[in-house]
């Protein structure tokens, strides 16, 4: 089971009332969690794998306030159809590998270090457990404001894929990043003996 690093100073602000760390070990164990230790501003639950929606700061939020009912009103989140150019074509090349997508653009965020890390964080746990190590699904974040849409979800062989991946140093193909690149040494064996690579490339040729 994942275990999550929440902030105590956002899990309060979601709440009216103010609470000692006594009053939240208490609640927090009665709701469906292990709660491990609350030092400082770090809360460290282990949450079990039918809660999902606690693996994120906001999801763990909101449980708790309506758990403990004293929760501020719930925000409401608007969802709308892609606009004209916003949409993402799948090609066949994909369909003996990773055959299957769902995108969606969120917008009006307001992004800090902080949050950046909250969403990292949720990414990552639901890697490690619904995806399976990102054999089953993988989660991939992309900045809206650098991508020329609409978007092509395709694969090509190794040799013919060329970028510069996350944290790296230079432009590299397919191939090095799966044999040098440190993530891509993590999960190069999911794509062992495929001919071709699944990627995103936008309108203007770009890698994602």
């Amino acid at each position: 089971m994942p275990t999550i690093t929440l902030s105590k100073k956002a899990l309060l602000a979601a709440c009216t009332k103010k609470r000692t760390d006594d009053e939240l070990k208490d609640r927090i164990a009665f709701l469906g969690t292990d709660l491990e230790s609350i030092e400082k501003d770090n809360i460290n639950v282990e949450i079990f794998p039918n809660r999902p929606d606690l693996l994120s700061q906001q999801g763990f939020n909101r449980a708790f306030a309506s758990f403990v009912k004293d929760t501020k009103s719930v925000k409401k989140y608007t969802v709308k159809k892609m606009r004209k150019n916003g949409y993402v074509t799948v090609e066949k090349a994909v369909n003996k590998v990773r055959p299957f997508t769902a995108c969606a653009i969120a917008t009006g965020l307001k992004l800090s270090d902080a949050r950046i890390k909250e969403i990292v964080q949720i990414q990552e746990k639901l890697h490690v457990t619904y995806g399976r190590n990102r054999k089953r699904c993988a989660i991939g974040i992309y900045p809206l404001e650098h991508i020329t849409l609409p978007i092509t979800y395709t694969a090509k062989k190794p040799s013919a894929i060329n970028f510069e991946p996350l944290e790296g140093r230079k432009v590299m193909s397919g191939s090095q990043i799966l044999s040098q690149h440190p993530a891509g040494r993590d999960y190069g064996h999911l794509l062992e003996n495929e001919s071709v690579y699944p990627l995103f490339i936008d309108a203007a040729g770009e890698v994602l």
